[in-house]
C-alpha cells in the first residue's frame, strides 16, 4: 500500500530489532489515509492497544471505507462455530502428538480415549488425523455400531484399504474374503473361499492374517477406531493382538469409547494407554466462546455461567446452545448484547438437538428417519431403494447443509450420534416397526444373499416384529460369525435362533444344525462344559438318548459297538449296496455333533465317553451314506486311535484300510490332516518312531495348506513327544523352539504351554536343571489349571521332577499331592503324558528311598498303578512301567522280581528304540545289584554310554557316581 517495507530489511538483526521495537510510520499511506487508524491498531506493539476481536476490526474497516458490514448468513455462522479453536484438550493432544512422533520412529502404541458422548473425542481424533496426514502418515478408520454389526466390522474399512497396497498370498486373500467380501472386485480376480475350519481355528487364522498384513506395512499408519463401547469380542481380540506388537511397528492405534457405557474397557485392553476426557471447566468454556464470539462477548460472565449451567461443560451441547442463541438474536456477535434467559429452552438439551433436526425440510424427514434407523453410517444405495421417488443428491445436500450429515473418508454419516438418537427418541412403537421393515426390505433388495448383511437384517426384522424372518437371519448371522471365528457373537445369535426355532416352526434338520453350530461356538471359546450340554441337547433333539451314569454308558457302548459290528457284516462281509437314506442330512449333522463330543470328552480325559461317542459318530456317518465319506474317514481315524489303546491291532488294521478307502483326491484337506495325525499318533503309541514322525510331519503340511495354525501346533506337540521318547533330543529342542515361536506369534497360550512342557521334558533329560526351572516358570503363567486337563497335568508333573532333582523334596511333595489327586489318573488318554508320568514315578520312588514312610509308600503305589495303566494303553510306556515296578521291587526287598522286571524294561526299551528309557533301566538295575555281581558294572557302563551319547548330563553324572559307590540294598531305615 505504501510501496516500501515498513521495517529495515538489509540485515536480519536490524529487521528483528524493528519488528520488536519500531512503530512503522503510517503516514506513508497517504492514498489510504482513512485506513491509517485501523492499521495503527492492528500493528500496535502493546496488546491492550490492539483490537480485541474480529468484529471490532470489521466494524472500523467498514466505517473507514464507507462499506456496509455483510449480514451474517447461516453458512458464515456455521463456519465460525465449526472452526472454533481447539480448546481444553491441549494436554491430551500433546500426549497423542508425542505418540505419533514415536510411531514415525518405529515405536507405535495403542491408546484408549474415553469420555461421555459429546465431550469432544471426535474433535480430538480429527486434530490428530490432520497432524498425521501432514506428517505423511496413512490414516485408516473404523467404527462399531450399536445394533446389527457384523463380526470384525470395526476393521473392515481398514483391511479393504490395506488389501489394495499389500502383496497378499492366495491363502491370505481367501481368508480375508470372509471379512472383505468384495476383495475379488478390489483385486480384479476371483478369490475362492478359504478351507472351512472349526470356529476357534477360523478365528486364529483370520486374526493371524490380519495381524501379518499390518506387520508388513512400511508406511507409518494411524488407525482411528470409534465407538469401541459397541465392539464385539472378536474385534477386541484383534485389537489385543495388535496392541501387543505395535511397539515394534510404525503403527499408532487410537480407539475412542463412551466411558459411561463400557467403563471396564481399559481392563479388557491392558496394553492400552488411557486418556479420559473430562467436561470443560468454566475458564475453558470462556476460552471456547471467546474463540467463536470474540473476547469482549465470549468472556461475559453471564454467557459463560449460562453455558456452564446448561451444558455442564459438554462441548457438543455448548456449540448447539450458541447456535440456538444466535438464531434467536439474528447473529453470533449480538448474543452478548441481549438479556440472556435463565435457561435456553424448556426441555433442555434434548430440545436443542431437536431444534437442529427441525431445520431439515419436511420432505427430507422420512428418509432421514430411515437412515437413523439403519445406523450412524449412511448407505446411499439402501436409501435410494427405501424411497425411490426422492432426489437422493438433493437430500444428501440439504442434510449436509443443515449439518445433520457429513461426508468423511468417502463415507456419509450422521455428523454426531446425538442427532441420530434425537431422531429416534420420540418415534411411536408402530412407526419404529414400520421404519425397521422399510430398512429391512431395502437391504434385502440391494444386497440379496449377502451373508454380511444377515446381522443387520436380523435386528431390523426383530424390531419389525417378524419372528419368521428374524429367526432366519439370526441363524444366518450366527453361521457367518462362526465362519470367521467370532465365537462370542455367534453364541449370541445362535442362542436367540435356538429360542426362536420352536416358536416359528423351524424344521428339525435346521434346528439340529443350529444347536450343533452353537456347541461348536462354545468349543471355540474353550467352554467345554457348556459345549457338552449343547451337544447332548443336539443329540437328544435328533432322537438320541444320552447315557446317565456309568452303567448306562457301558450298556450304550455295547449297543453301539454291536451296531458297528452289524455295519461291518452288512458293508464289508455281505457287501450289500447302501441306499441313500431320506434323513441323510440329519444323520450327518448328528455325526458331526458326536465327532465334537469325542473331542470334548477327550479333553476331559474321559476314556469311556470318548469310546461311546466315537462309535456313535462312525455309525451315524456310515448310515448317512456314501456322500459323507469325509465324515466316515475321520470317524474311522478316531476308532483307530481308541482301538490302539485297547491293543486290538487286527481291528486297527481293518479300520485303517476302511479309512484309506474312504479318502480320495477330492477329500477335504482337514480330513487329510486328521487322518495323518491319527496315523502318526497310533504309530507313536506302538513305538514305531519313523512312520510316526513321517505321518506327523505330513499332518503339519496339511495344516499349513489350509492355514490352520492351531492344527499345525497340535501336530508339533505329538512330534516333539515322539522325538523325545525316541531319543532325538537335539531335533526335539529345535522343533519345540519353532513350535513356541509360532504359538507366541498367534498368541495361542495352550500351545505355548505344550511347547514349553515338551521343552522342559527334553531339558530334564539333558540334565539342565536351571534352564528347566526358567521354562517351568513360564509354563506356570500359561497353564490351564483345570484338573484333569492335559496342560495342567503336564505342569504339575514337571514341577515335581525338577524340584526333586534340585534337592527340594518338601516343595516337590506339594505338587505331588495335587498330581495324585487328578481325576482319571489311572486312565491316561494321550501318549504324550508318558514322559510326565515317568517323571512323577521317578520322583515318588526317590522320596521312598529318602524316607520310606507309609505315606510315601502309598503315594508310590498309587503312581505305579497309574504308570501301569499308561503301559497297558501305550506300548511306548511299557519300558517305563516295567522299570518303575522293578525299582519298587528293590525297595520291597524282592531282588529276583526286581532283576526280572529291570531286564524286561531294558529289552522293551531296546526293541522300541527308546534309548533314554533303556539308559534309565540299565542305571537303576545296575546301582541296585551287589558290587560282586559282574552285571552291576555292565549295566552301569551301558547306562553311562547311553547317557553320554544322548547328552543327558544329570543322569550321566548319577551313573558315574554309582560306578564309584557301593550298591543300594533298599530304602534307608
Amino acid at each position: 500500500m505504501a510501496g516500501q517495507h515498513p521495517f529495515r530489511v538489509d540485515q536480519v538483526s536490524a529487521l528483528l530489532e524493528d519488528i520488536l521495537h519500531h512503530v512503522p510510520d503510517v503516514a506513508a499511506l497517504a492514498q489510504n489515509s482513512q485506513l491509517s487508524p485501523v492499521i495503527t491498531r492492528l500493528i500496535a506493539k502493546r496488546p491492550e492497544e490492539r483490537y480485541a476481536d474480529t468484529a471490532s476490526v470489521l466494524t472500523d474497516f467498514a466505517e473507514a471505507t464507507g462499506q456496509q458490514l455483510p449480514t451474517e448468513t447461516a453458512l458464515t455462522r456455521e463456519s465460525l462455530l465449526q472452526a472454533a479453536r481447539f480448546i481444553g484438550r491441549e494436554a491430551e493432544m500433546n500426549q497423542l502428538s508425542s505418540a505419533l512422533a514415536d510411531t514415525l520412529k518405529g515405536k507405535g502404541s495403542l491408546w484408549l480415549v474415553g469420555g461421555e458422548s459429546g465431550i469432544g473425542k471426535s474433535r480430538l481424533l480429527d486434530e490428530l488425523r490432520t497432524l498425521a496426514l501432514v506428517e505423511g502418515t496413512l490414516v485408516l478408520r473404523g467404527q462399531s455400531i450399536s445394533e446389527g454389526g457384523t463380526p470384525y466390522l470395526l476393521w473392515r474399512d481398514a483391511l479393504r484399504h490395506l488389501c489394495l497396497q499389500t502383496d497378499l498370498g492366495e491363502m491370505e486373500k481367501s481368508v480375508l474374503k470372509a471379512l472383505v467380501p468384495d476383495i475379488g472386485t478390489l483385486l480384479g480376480n476371483t478369490i475362492p473361499n478359504a478351507p472351512e475350519l472349526d470356529p476357534q481355528d477360523a478365528q486364529n487364522r483370520l486374526i493371524t492374517v490380519m495381524n501379518d498384513v499390518f506387520a508388513r506395512q512400511n508406511q507409518p499408519i494411524l488407525v482411528i477406531l470409534e465407538d469401541l463401547q459397541w465392539a464385539g469380542n472378536e474385534s477386541l481380540t484383534m485389537l489385543q493382538r495388535l496392541g501387543r506388537q505395535v511397539g515394534q511397528q510404525k503403527l499408532l492405534i487410537i480407539a475412542s469409547y463412551r466411558i459411561d457405557e463400557r467403563p471396564g474397557l481399559p481392563q479388557e485392553l491392558p496394553n492400552a494407554e488411557l486418556l479420559s476426557l473430562k467436561r470443560l471447566p468454566q475458564d475453558r468454556i470462556a476460552d471456547l466462546t471467546a474463540s467463536i464470539l470474540g473476547e469482549s462477548v465470549g468472556r461475559q460472565s453471564n454467557l459463560t455461567d449460562l453455558l456452564a449451567h446448561e451444558t455442564e461443560g459438554n462441548v457438543f451441547f455448548m456449540i448447539e446452545v450458541l447456535r440456538a442463541l444466535a438464531e434467536e438474536v439474528g447473529q453470533l456477535d449480538r448474543i452478548g448484547m441481549t438479556t440472556l434467559p435463565p435457561q435456553v429452552f424448556s426441555g433442555g438439551m434434548r430440545n436443542i438437538v431437536q431444534r437442529r433436526l427441525n431445520r431439515v425440510p419436511e420432505w427430507a424427514q422420512p428418509l432421514l428417519e430411515i437412515a437413523a434407523t439403519i445406523g450412524r453410517q449412511v448407505d446411499p444405495v439402501i436409501l435410494a431403494a427405501a424411497q425411490a421417488d426422492i432426489d437422493l443428491n438433493s437430500w444428501l445436500a440439504i442434510c449436509s447443509d443443515m449439518l445433520v450429515l457429513d461426508f468423511q473418508d468417502n463415507q456419509w454419516r450422521f455428523s454426531h450420534d446425538k442427532l441420530r438418537e434425537g431422531l429416534l427418541a420420540d418415534l411411536s412403537p408402530e412407526h419404529r416397526r414400520e421404519l425397521h421393515q422399510k430398512a429391512a426390505l431395502a437391504i434385502e433388495q440391494c444386497y440379496p444373499n449377502d451373508p454380511s448383511r444377515a446381522a443387520a437384517l436380523a435386528a431390523h426384522w426383530g424390531s419389525a416384529d417378524n419372528p419368521n424372518k428374524e429367526a432366519h437371519y439370526t441363524a444366518l448371522a450366527g453361521e457367518q460369525a462362526l465362519r470367521v471365528g467370532a465365537n462370542h457373537q455367534a453364541i449370541q445369535f445362535l442362542e436367540h435362533a435356538d429360542s426362536l426355532a420352536e416358536q416359528v416352526g423351524t424344521t428339525l434338520v435346521r434346528h439340529v444344525e443350529i444347536r450343533y453350530l452353537l456347541s461348536s461356538a462354545y468349543v471355540g471359546i474353550g467352554n467345554m462344559e457348556q459345549a457338552a450340554k449343547k451337544l447332548e441337547s443336539t443329540l437328544k433333539l435328533g432322537g438320541f438318548a444320552i447315557p446317565q451314569g456309568q452303567t448306562q454308558l457301558v450298556l450304550q457302548i455295547l449297543v453301539h459297538s454291536a451296531r458297528q459290528v452289524w455295519h461291518r457284516l452288512v458293508l464289508d462281509v455281505f457287501k450289500r449296496p447302501q441306499r441313500p437314506p431320506r434323513n441323510a442330512e440329519l444323520l450327518s449333522l448328528l455325526s458331526r455333533a458326536a465327532d465334537v463330543m469325542v473331542r470334548v470328552t477327550y479333553a476331559f480325559n474321559d476314556l469311556p465317553a470318548t469310546f461311546y461317542y466315537g462309535f456313535v459318530n462312525v455309525n451315524l456317518a456310515e448310515e448317512a451314506g456314501q456322500a459323507y465319506r469325509d465324515l466316515q474317514a475321520r470317524g474311522y481315524a478316531m476308532l483307530i486311535n481308541g482301538m490302539e489303546v485297547l491293543h486290538f491291532h487286527s481291528v486297527v488294521r481293518h479300520y485303517q484300510r476302511l479309512m484309506e478307502k474312504a479318502i480320495n483326491p477330492d477329500s477335504e484337506p482337514y480330513t487329510h490332516y486328521w487322518t495323518q495325525l491319527t496315523l502318526g499318533m497310533t504309530a507313536a503309541m506302538r513305538g514305531e518312531w519313523a512312520p510316526s514322525q513321517e505321518n506327523l510331519i505330513s499332518s503339519s503340511r496339511w495344516a499349513n495348506e489350509i492355514g490352520n495354525a492351531r492344527h499345525w501346533l497340535e501336530a508339533q506337540t505329538f512330534l516333539e513327544s515322539a522325538l523325545l521318547m525316541s531319543g532325538n533330543l537335539a531335533k526335539g529342542k529345535t522343533v519345540c523352539e519353532e513350535h513356541y515361536a509360532r504359538a507366541a506369534h498367534t498368541q495361542d497360550m495352550q500351545s505355548q504351554g505344550f511347547a514349553l512342557g515338551n521343552l522342559a521334558c527334553l531339558l530334564i533329560c539333558e540334565g539342565d536343571i536351571e534352564q528347566t526351572e526358567i521354562v517351568l516358570k513360564q509354563i506356570d503363567q500359561l497353564a490351564d489349571r483345570t484338573p484333569g486337563h492335559t496342560p495342567f497335568t503336564f505342569t504339575l508333573g514337571l514341577f515335581v521332577q525338577n524340584l526333586m532333582r534340585q534337592g527340594q523334596p518338601e516343595s516337590a511333595e506339594t505338587y505331588l499331592r495335587q498330581f495324585l489327586s487328578l481325576p482319571n489318573l489311572n486312565a491316561p488318554i494321550a501318549f504324550i503324558l508318558t514322559p510326565v508320568y515317568s517323571s512323577v514315578a521317578e520322583s515318588v520312588l526317590t522320596l521312598c528311598e529318602l524316607d520310606p514312610s507309609q505315606a510315601h509308600r502309598v503315594a508310590a503305589q498309587k503312581m505305579l498303578r497309574a504308570m501301569r495303566s499308561c503301559g497297558r494303553s501305550f506300548d511306548c510306556a511299557k519300558p517305563f512301567a516295567l522299570h518303575y515296578d522293578g525299582w519298587m521291587a528293590w525297595l520291597d526287598n524282592k531282588p529276583g522280581r526286581a532283576v526280572r522286571l529291570g531286564e524286561q524294561a531294558i529289552n522293551a526299551a531296546h526293541r522300541l528304540e527308546m534309548p533314554y528309557a533303556e539308559g534309565l533301566a540299565h542305571y537303576h538295575l545296575g546301582r541296585h545289584l551287589p558290587s560282586e555281581d559282574h552285571r552291576r558294572v555292565e549295566h552301569l557302563r551301558q547306562a553311562e554310554s547311553i547317557f553320554e551319547r544322548l547328552g543327558a548330563a544329570y543322569d550321566l553324572d548319577k551313573a558315574r557316581q554309582a560306578l564309584s559307590k557301593p550298591f543300594v540294598t533298599g530304602p534307608k531305615s
